[in-house]
């Protein structure tokens, strides 16, 4: 039988986590929308195939939610749209912290906590996130 999460600190850290990928999921989309605005098609796609990525990490993240409320008080990025240039640059930051800091910790919770495949899913995020920092990092370079 599988440990239920209900009131666990992962609990938390996955509906945070879930916050993040779905606001994640709209910031992209408006980042693509500008970048195909100014011309900058690359970008946009850049924008566009990471935001499917974000997308996918939701629905992981969903299927750990158990059918209760949990509260939170959570920090998330403010980012406002400006020019393409920003918001790769603001979102390559995003993205490091990402797999940087908070995937990592929410890993090592997960396992103390004795939810080794949570774990596993915040290092699997950890990872892609890292690869959308470079992603991005390629994008913002002049072609």
């Amino acid at each position: 039988m599988k440990k239920a999460i209900r009131g666990s600190i992962t609990e938390r850290n996955v509906a945070a986590a879930f916050a993040n990928e779905s606001m994640t999921v709209s910031r992209y989309s408006f980042f693509s929308k500008i970048a195909f605005d100014e011309g900058l098609k690359p970008a946009g796609d850049v924008f566009a195939e990471i935001m499917e990525d974000e997308k996918r990490h939701a629905a992981t993240l969903f299927r750990f939610f158990e059918g209760t409320s949990v509260e939170l008080k959570l920090t998330l990025p403010m980012i406002p749209a400006g020019k393409t240039s920003e918001n790769i640059s603001n979102s390559i930051k995003v993205e490091n912290t990402a797999w940087n800091i908070r995937y990592p910790e929410f890993a090592k919770i997960a396992r103390e906590e004795g939810f080794p495949e949570i774990a596993k899913v915040f290092d699997n995020l950890a990872n892609d996130e890292k690869l959308h920092e470079g992603r991005l990092q390629k994008a913002g370079k002049p072609q």
